[in-house]
Protein backbone atom coordinates (compact mmCIF):
# COMPACT_ATOMS: atom_id res chain seq x y z
CA UNK A 1 0.00 0.00 0.00
CA UNK A 2 1.41 3.08 -0.94
CA UNK A 3 -0.39 5.82 1.21
CA UNK A 4 0.30 9.26 0.84
CA UNK A 5 -1.38 12.05 2.98
CA UNK A 6 -1.91 15.80 1.93
CA UNK A 7 -2.92 18.82 3.45
CA UNK A 8 -6.45 19.67 1.84
CA UNK A 9 -6.23 23.25 2.08
CA UNK A 10 -2.60 23.62 0.08
CA UNK A 11 -4.16 22.45 -3.49
CA UNK A 12 -8.26 23.20 -4.80
CA UNK A 13 -7.98 20.24 -6.38
CA UNK A 14 -7.26 18.30 -2.85
CA UNK A 15 -10.09 20.62 -1.26
CA UNK A 16 -12.64 19.92 -3.93
CA UNK A 17 -11.66 16.19 -3.29
CA UNK A 18 -12.16 16.49 0.83
CA UNK A 19 -15.73 18.48 0.29
CA UNK A 20 -16.84 15.72 -2.64
CA UNK A 21 -15.81 12.86 -0.39
CA UNK A 22 -19.26 12.08 0.77
CA UNK A 23 -20.42 12.46 -2.19
CA UNK A 24 -18.32 10.18 -4.70
CA UNK A 25 -16.94 7.56 -2.13
CA UNK A 26 -19.43 7.34 1.02
CA UNK A 27 -21.91 4.58 1.65
CA UNK A 28 -25.33 5.33 0.04
CA UNK A 29 -26.82 3.29 2.81
CA UNK A 30 -25.82 6.50 5.41
CA UNK A 31 -26.78 8.67 3.02
CA UNK A 32 -28.78 10.56 5.50
CA UNK A 33 -25.83 11.68 7.14
CA UNK A 34 -24.06 13.70 4.00
CA UNK A 35 -23.55 16.99 3.70
CA UNK A 36 -23.28 19.22 0.34
CA UNK A 37 -19.95 19.93 -0.39
CA UNK A 38 -21.09 23.48 -0.01
CA UNK A 39 -21.48 23.18 3.76
CA UNK A 40 -17.69 20.97 3.90
CA UNK A 41 -16.28 24.36 1.85
CA UNK A 42 -17.77 26.30 4.87
CA UNK A 43 -15.47 24.86 7.18
CA UNK A 44 -12.35 26.22 5.60
CA UNK A 45 -13.30 29.70 5.72
CA UNK A 46 -15.02 29.48 9.57
CA UNK A 47 -11.25 28.22 10.57
CA UNK A 48 -8.18 29.44 10.01
CA UNK A 49 -5.13 27.44 9.94
CA UNK A 50 -4.04 28.21 13.21
CA UNK A 51 -6.76 26.46 14.97
CA UNK A 52 -7.65 23.97 12.55
CA UNK A 53 -6.02 21.63 9.19
CA UNK A 54 -7.94 19.24 6.65
CA UNK A 55 -6.15 16.09 5.31
CA UNK A 56 -6.86 13.80 2.77
CA UNK A 57 -5.40 10.25 2.05
CA UNK A 58 -4.82 9.02 -1.51
CA UNK A 59 -3.82 5.48 -2.87
CA UNK A 60 -2.31 6.88 -5.90
CA UNK A 61 -4.66 9.39 -7.47
CA UNK A 62 -7.58 8.12 -5.65
CA UNK A 63 -8.71 9.52 -2.35
CA UNK A 64 -9.30 6.90 0.51
CA UNK A 65 -9.71 8.96 3.26
CA UNK A 66 -10.10 12.40 4.98
CA UNK A 67 -9.94 14.03 8.38
CA UNK A 68 -9.53 17.06 10.18
CA UNK A 69 -8.57 18.57 13.48
CA UNK A 70 -9.04 21.54 15.85
CA UNK A 71 -8.04 23.21 18.51
CA UNK A 72 -10.84 24.13 21.17
CA UNK A 73 -9.53 27.74 22.44
CA UNK A 74 -12.18 27.68 25.20
CA UNK A 75 -10.43 24.73 26.87
CA UNK A 76 -6.68 24.67 27.61
CA UNK A 77 -5.31 21.24 26.09
CA UNK A 78 -7.99 20.04 24.38
CA UNK A 79 -8.71 19.42 20.79
CA UNK A 80 -10.90 17.52 18.57
CA UNK A 81 -10.48 14.97 15.71
CA UNK A 82 -13.69 15.00 13.12
CA UNK A 83 -14.40 15.50 9.17
CA UNK A 84 -13.48 11.68 9.83
CA UNK A 85 -14.49 9.52 6.32
CA UNK A 86 -13.33 6.19 4.92
CA UNK A 87 -13.80 4.78 1.26
CA UNK A 88 -14.98 1.49 2.85
CA UNK A 89 -14.77 -0.41 -0.64
CA UNK A 90 -10.76 0.33 -0.26
CA UNK A 91 -9.76 -2.90 1.06
CA UNK A 92 -6.91 -1.76 3.77
CA UNK A 93 -9.18 0.84 5.28
CA UNK A 94 -8.49 0.10 8.60
CA UNK A 95 -5.11 0.91 7.48
CA UNK A 96 -6.08 4.64 6.01
CA UNK A 97 -7.87 4.84 8.95
CA UNK A 98 -4.79 4.64 11.79
CA UNK A 99 -2.70 7.12 9.10
CA UNK A 100 -5.49 9.45 8.89
CA UNK A 101 -5.57 9.55 12.73
CA UNK A 102 -2.36 9.41 13.99
CA UNK A 103 -1.55 12.43 11.59
CA UNK A 104 -4.05 14.46 13.36
CA UNK A 105 -3.66 13.45 16.77
CA UNK A 106 0.35 13.97 16.30
CA UNK A 107 -0.58 18.07 14.76
CA UNK A 108 -2.99 18.35 17.91
CA UNK A 109 -0.12 17.44 19.61
CA UNK A 110 2.20 19.52 18.45
CA UNK A 111 -0.32 22.23 19.05
CA UNK A 112 0.16 21.23 23.20
CA UNK A 113 -2.94 19.15 23.22
CA UNK A 114 -2.98 16.60 26.12
CA UNK A 115 -6.58 15.07 25.28
CA UNK A 116 -8.49 14.98 21.87
CA UNK A 117 -12.24 14.77 21.74
CA UNK A 118 -14.24 13.22 18.57
CA UNK A 119 -16.00 12.86 16.35
CA UNK A 120 -16.33 16.72 16.52
CA UNK A 121 -16.29 18.84 13.41
CA UNK A 122 -14.49 21.86 14.61
CA UNK A 123 -17.10 22.24 17.81
CA UNK A 124 -20.38 21.06 19.27
CA UNK A 125 -22.41 23.51 16.81
CA UNK A 126 -21.60 21.25 14.06
CA UNK A 127 -21.44 17.50 13.49
CA UNK A 128 -20.25 15.27 16.34
CA UNK A 129 -20.45 12.16 17.84
CA UNK A 130 -21.00 8.26 16.95
CA UNK A 131 -24.40 6.53 16.63
CA UNK A 132 -23.52 3.86 18.84
CA UNK A 133 -26.64 1.79 19.71
CA UNK A 134 -27.54 -1.53 17.11
CA UNK A 135 -31.01 -0.28 15.47
CA UNK A 136 -30.09 0.15 11.65
CA UNK A 137 -34.02 0.39 10.60
CA UNK A 138 -33.92 4.05 11.45
CA UNK A 139 -31.80 7.05 10.85
CA UNK A 140 -32.52 10.83 10.51
CA UNK A 141 -30.30 13.47 8.93
CA UNK A 142 -30.67 15.63 12.67
CA UNK A 143 -28.18 12.68 13.94
CA UNK A 144 -25.38 11.26 13.31
CA UNK A 145 -25.19 8.84 10.62
CA UNK A 146 -21.74 7.00 10.22
CA UNK A 147 -21.24 3.42 9.23
CA UNK A 148 -20.20 1.31 12.25
CA UNK A 149 -17.11 0.78 10.96
CA UNK A 150 -15.64 4.13 11.73
CA UNK A 151 -16.86 4.14 15.58
CA UNK A 152 -15.06 0.35 15.56
CA UNK A 153 -12.07 2.05 13.36
CA UNK A 154 -11.40 4.76 16.19
CA UNK A 155 -11.90 2.45 19.24
CA UNK A 156 -9.28 0.39 17.57
CA UNK A 157 -6.85 3.01 17.67
CA UNK A 158 -7.44 3.94 21.38
CA UNK A 159 -10.28 5.81 21.79
CA UNK A 160 -12.21 5.47 24.59
CA UNK A 161 -15.87 6.74 25.67
CA UNK A 162 -15.94 9.88 26.89
CA UNK A 163 -19.81 10.84 27.08
CA UNK A 164 -22.91 9.85 26.08
CA UNK A 165 -26.29 10.93 24.70
CA UNK A 166 -29.63 9.81 23.51
CA UNK A 167 -32.61 10.53 21.77
CA UNK A 168 -36.24 9.21 22.48
CA UNK A 169 -39.36 8.54 20.35
CA UNK A 170 -42.05 8.25 22.34
CA UNK A 171 -45.36 7.55 22.09
CA UNK A 172 -48.92 8.97 22.91
CA UNK A 173 -48.30 12.69 21.45
CA UNK A 174 -51.54 13.95 22.98
CA UNK A 175 -50.81 13.10 26.73
CA UNK A 176 -47.51 15.12 25.90
CA UNK A 177 -49.42 18.45 25.09
CA UNK A 178 -51.81 17.86 27.67
CA UNK A 179 -48.54 17.39 30.55
CA UNK A 180 -47.64 20.91 29.11
CA UNK A 181 -50.56 22.36 28.22
CA UNK A 182 -50.55 23.74 32.22
CA UNK A 183 -47.40 25.59 31.56
CA UNK A 184 -48.22 27.57 28.50
CA UNK A 185 -51.76 29.18 30.39
CA UNK A 186 -48.70 29.78 33.24
CA UNK A 187 -46.41 31.99 31.11
CA UNK A 188 -49.73 34.23 29.79
CA UNK A 189 -50.69 34.73 33.00
CA UNK A 190 -47.20 36.44 33.35
CA UNK A 191 -47.84 38.66 30.39
CA UNK A 192 -45.37 36.31 28.07
CA UNK A 193 -46.14 35.88 24.52
CA UNK A 194 -44.98 33.74 21.75
CA UNK A 195 -44.56 34.06 18.04
CA UNK A 196 -43.39 31.76 14.91
CA UNK A 197 -40.19 31.89 13.63
CA UNK A 198 -40.40 34.31 10.91
CA UNK A 199 -41.05 32.33 7.42
CA UNK A 200 -40.23 35.82 5.30
CA UNK A 201 -37.14 37.08 7.20
CA UNK A 202 -35.91 34.47 8.96
CA UNK A 203 -32.15 34.66 8.60
CA UNK A 204 -32.07 38.31 8.98
CA UNK A 205 -34.46 39.05 11.24
CA UNK A 206 -34.64 35.79 13.44
CA UNK A 207 -31.02 34.53 13.54
CA UNK A 208 -29.54 37.17 15.43
CA UNK A 209 -32.25 37.00 18.20
CA UNK A 210 -31.39 33.01 18.34
CA UNK A 211 -27.77 33.68 18.42
CA UNK A 212 -27.65 35.64 21.56
CA UNK A 213 -30.44 33.87 23.10
CA UNK A 214 -27.92 30.52 22.10
CA UNK A 215 -24.81 31.88 23.33
CA UNK A 216 -26.26 33.06 26.59
CA UNK A 217 -28.14 29.62 27.50
CA UNK A 218 -26.12 27.05 26.24
CA UNK A 219 -22.76 28.26 28.15
CA UNK A 220 -23.33 26.08 30.47
CA UNK A 221 -23.36 22.94 28.33
CA UNK A 222 -20.63 20.18 27.89
CA UNK A 223 -17.69 21.55 25.88
CA UNK A 224 -19.51 24.90 24.59
CA UNK A 225 -17.86 27.43 22.85
CA UNK A 226 -18.68 30.19 21.81
CA UNK A 227 -19.26 30.77 17.49
CA UNK A 228 -19.41 33.94 15.61
CA UNK A 229 -23.00 35.30 14.40
CA UNK A 230 -21.71 34.19 10.84
CA UNK A 231 -20.85 30.78 12.12
CA UNK A 232 -24.07 30.49 13.87
CA UNK A 233 -26.08 31.70 10.65
CA UNK A 234 -24.12 29.23 8.21
CA UNK A 235 -25.77 26.45 10.43
CA UNK A 236 -29.41 27.41 9.56
CA UNK A 237 -28.83 28.40 5.56
CA UNK A 238 -28.79 24.65 4.42
CA UNK A 239 -32.17 24.00 5.73
CA UNK A 240 -34.04 27.66 6.02
CA UNK A 241 -36.09 26.83 2.71
CA UNK A 242 -37.02 23.48 4.19
CA UNK A 243 -37.99 24.39 7.53
CA UNK A 244 -41.51 24.38 8.84
CA UNK A 245 -41.80 28.27 10.75
CA UNK A 246 -44.85 27.03 12.52
CA UNK A 247 -43.30 24.54 14.72
CA UNK A 248 -40.66 26.82 15.42
CA UNK A 249 -41.77 29.54 18.38
CA UNK A 250 -39.95 32.12 20.08
CA UNK A 251 -41.21 33.26 23.45
CA UNK A 252 -40.88 37.21 24.45
CA UNK A 253 -40.92 38.83 28.05
CA UNK A 254 -44.05 41.73 28.69
CA UNK A 255 -41.02 44.08 28.27
CA UNK A 256 -39.76 42.74 24.82
CA UNK A 257 -37.19 41.30 25.62
CA UNK A 258 -36.43 37.49 24.19
CA UNK A 259 -37.38 34.88 26.94
CA UNK A 260 -36.67 31.93 24.88
CA UNK A 261 -37.03 30.06 21.90
CA UNK A 262 -37.96 26.42 21.00
CA UNK A 263 -36.86 24.63 17.11
CA UNK A 264 -39.42 21.70 16.67
CA UNK A 265 -39.72 19.94 13.10
CA UNK A 266 -41.47 17.02 11.14
CA UNK A 267 -39.08 14.14 10.14
CA UNK A 268 -40.14 10.98 8.63
CA UNK A 269 -43.81 11.62 9.93
CA UNK A 270 -42.42 12.16 13.55
CA UNK A 271 -42.75 15.41 15.46
CA UNK A 272 -39.11 16.15 16.31
CA UNK A 273 -38.15 18.78 19.56
CA UNK A 274 -34.42 19.48 18.72
CA UNK A 275 -34.05 22.73 21.21
CA UNK A 276 -35.52 24.11 23.93
CA UNK A 277 -33.80 26.72 25.42
CA UNK A 278 -34.61 29.22 28.51
CA UNK A 279 -32.98 32.62 28.96
CA UNK A 280 -31.34 32.50 32.86
CA UNK A 281 -33.35 35.43 33.84
CA UNK A 282 -36.43 33.58 32.78
CA UNK A 283 -36.09 30.21 34.30
CA UNK A 284 -38.79 28.63 36.58
CA UNK A 285 -41.38 29.87 34.79
CA UNK A 286 -42.62 27.26 32.43
CA UNK A 287 -41.46 28.98 29.34
CA UNK A 288 -39.69 25.41 27.88
CA UNK A 289 -42.60 23.36 28.90
CA UNK A 290 -44.91 26.34 27.02
CA UNK A 291 -42.74 25.89 23.74
CA UNK A 292 -42.71 22.36 23.79
CA UNK A 293 -46.48 23.01 23.91
CA UNK A 294 -47.46 25.21 21.43
CA UNK A 295 -45.54 23.08 18.66
CA UNK A 296 -46.66 19.40 19.82
CA UNK A 297 -50.22 20.98 19.84
CA UNK A 298 -49.80 22.36 16.25
CA UNK A 299 -47.78 18.68 15.48
CA UNK A 300 -50.46 16.62 17.52
CA UNK A 301 -53.74 18.70 15.08
CA UNK A 302 -51.70 17.83 12.17
CA UNK A 303 -52.38 14.17 13.07
CA UNK A 304 -49.26 12.98 14.30
CA UNK A 305 -48.98 10.98 17.60
CA UNK A 306 -45.67 10.71 18.55
CA UNK A 307 -42.09 12.70 18.91
CA UNK A 308 -38.71 12.38 19.84
CA UNK A 309 -36.19 14.41 22.14
CA UNK A 310 -33.41 14.64 20.40
CA UNK A 311 -30.75 14.68 20.82
CA UNK A 312 -30.18 15.07 24.84
CA UNK A 313 -26.62 14.77 26.83
CA UNK A 314 -27.45 11.87 28.99
CA UNK A 315 -28.84 12.17 32.28
CA UNK A 316 -29.52 16.04 31.57
CA UNK A 317 -32.88 17.60 32.71
CA UNK A 318 -34.43 17.74 29.09
CA UNK A 319 -34.47 13.90 29.16
CA UNK A 320 -37.34 14.21 30.85
CA UNK A 321 -39.29 15.66 28.08
CA UNK A 322 -38.89 11.90 26.45
CA UNK A 323 -40.27 10.46 29.27
CA UNK A 324 -43.59 11.45 29.34
CA UNK A 325 -45.18 8.68 27.46
CA UNK A 326 -44.29 5.20 26.03
CA UNK A 327 -41.01 5.24 24.80
CA UNK A 328 -41.24 3.46 21.16
CA UNK A 329 -37.31 3.37 20.44
CA UNK A 330 -34.27 4.55 21.74
CA UNK A 331 -31.07 5.32 19.73
CA UNK A 332 -27.48 6.16 21.28
CA UNK A 333 -24.70 8.59 20.84
CA UNK A 334 -20.85 8.71 21.80
CA UNK A 335 -18.35 11.06 22.04
CA UNK A 336 -14.61 9.57 22.43
CA UNK A 337 -11.44 10.65 23.72
CA UNK A 338 -7.90 9.85 23.17
CA UNK A 339 -5.38 10.74 26.06
CA UNK A 340 -2.11 12.35 23.97
CA UNK A 341 1.36 11.87 26.45
CA UNK A 342 4.38 13.65 26.33
CA UNK A 343 6.39 10.46 25.10
CA UNK A 344 4.15 9.43 22.08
Amino acid sequence: MDLNIVLARVDPAYRDDFCNFQQRYGNRLYMKGFLPPSVWEQFFELAPDSLAEFWLAYEGKRPVGRVGASLMPSYQGLGSVGFFELDLNYGPYGEVSKALLKQATNWLKKKSCSKVVGPMNLNTWFPYRFRSDQDITKRFSWEPVHPPEYLQECLHFGFVLDTKYKAFNTGQLSDFVEKTKTAYGHCLNQEYHFRNFDSECFLERDIPILYEMSMECFKGNYLFEPISLEAFRALYVPIVDKMDHTLGKICFAKDGSPAGFGFSFVDDGVFVIKTLATMPLHRGHGISNALAYLAGSAAYKRGLHSYITAIIHAGAQSESYGKKGTIIWEHNYDLLAFGLKKSE
